[in-house]
């Protein structure tokens, strides 16, 4: 198991490449997925608006 963070900081995305942590992104994010990290997108579908809004069509 692996947890996913945010690359909030210089010592996070170190981590991050170094493969002790993984990198939770979504669209709205803003933030780039270190060099060499495993990590896994979040389209924020069920986000606090709940309008599918990254997949267009799929609104619940």
């Amino acid at each position: 198991m692996r947890y996913l963070g945010t690359p909030s900081g210089p010592d996070i995305r170190a981590a991050m490449s170094a493969g002790r942590l993984g990198c939770m992104t979504t669209p709205a994010q803003g933030s780039r997925i270190p060099e060499g990290a495993l990590y896994a997108c979040d389209n924020s579908k069920f986000g606090s608006d709940g309008k599918g809004r990254y997949w267009p069509g799929t609104e619940a």
